[in-house]
């Protein structure tokens, strides 16, 4: 409909109806209803003398459109979205660097005034090109896969089957979207923290939809932790889901202290070591061995600095 309106308003003449359902590829009776809906359309204050002025008479459409009779044109921050969304599909394993997207960037890029590699670089993170394939070809062809998986939250490395469906990249890194069997539900998996993929066989038809999972879905019964958080700890704020409690009175005037809910101890070893003096511990709930996590790693990291030989 945006590109119709200055189309038919080009024609002074007006246009056979058939002639306009052919060029965008509706029937009349979708024209009629569009049109239809055009007559509405219109700027502030949408008094009749500011709305879209649509004649039809003997199967023949006129336009008038006083405030919309050019083509719309992108922003310049519209045609710098573009300009990444395109470089970060260029950046996918296997893309065609000398194909139509690649050859339609390049014109954009010179409209934009933005040159990728130089004022905007795409990094999409790391991931194995041959591990992407074959989980990007099990989503495809719905086969189920066994990988060797290293869990960050457990600190430990687990084998699973899982049976993808996506793979997609976020925040900077690549995720496999599947149901695992092992945990009998919906999990996402980073691909630079799988270390091998075997085709296992075809995978079942499950009543699931993509994009249903989270990295981590927090459960009522998950354990919390409490910080009070200094200034130069509040970036912690921004990356990590939170709930921020308000005139605590343990904390000082310069501390603002706030609830996570807690994954797994290792998760919260490496939080509280990447703090290190800017978060205090107030309070632990669920899981009273969690009280101590970050001294305890601490002393357990600097134990083998001590111990290791001088060279």
């Amino acid at each position: 409909m945006l590109s119709l309106v200055p189309w038919v308003a080009s024609h002074d003449e007006g246009v056979p109806l058939a002639e306009v359902a052919e060029r965008f590829g509706i029937t009349e009776r979708q024209l009629l209803g569009d049109l239809d809906v055009l007559s509405f359309v219109g700027v502030p204050p949408f008094t009749p003398d500011t709305l879209l002025d649509v004649r039809i008479e003997a199967d023949r459409v006129w336009i008038r459109p006083q405030w919309f009779d050019r083509p719309l044109r992108l922003t310049a921050e519209q045609g710098l979205a573009l300009v990444a969304a395109g470089e970060s599909l260029l950046a996918v394993q296997g893309a065609d660097a000398d194909g139509p997207l690649a050859r339609a960037l390049a014109k954009l890029s010179v409209v934009v005034g933005v040159a990728p590699g130089r004022q905007l670089d795409v990094d999409l993170g790391a991931a194995d090109r041959e591990i992407l394939e074959a989980l990007t070809t099990a989503a495809g062809t719905q086969r189920a896969v066994r990988i060797d998986h290293y869990s960050a939250n457990r600190h430990q490395r687990v084998e699973r089957v899982i049976e993808p469906w996506a793979v997609h990249n976020r925040a900077g890194a690549w995720y496999v979207e599947a149901w695992c069997q092992l945990a009998d539900d919906v999990r996402q998996f980073r691909l630079d923290r799988i270390a091998s993929v075997v085709d296992v066989g075809e995978a079942p038809t499950r009543d699931v939809e993509a994009g249903s999972s989270e990295r981590y879905n927090p459960q009522p019964e998950d354990p919390q932790v409490t910080l009070a958080l200094a200034p130069t700890g509040r970036w912690v704020l921004e990356r990590v889901d939170h709930r921020v409690v308000v005139d605590h009175p343990a904390a000082a005037d310069d501390e603002v202290v706030a609830q996570f809910t807690v994954s797994g101890r290792a998760w919260l070893e490496r939080l509280l070591l990447q703090l290190g003096p800017a978060a205090r511990v107030l309070d632990v709930t669920g899981d009273a061995a969690l009280a101590n996590v970050g001294s305890d790693a601490a002393r357990r990291i600097l134990s083998r600095y001590q111990s290791a030989p001088l060279p």
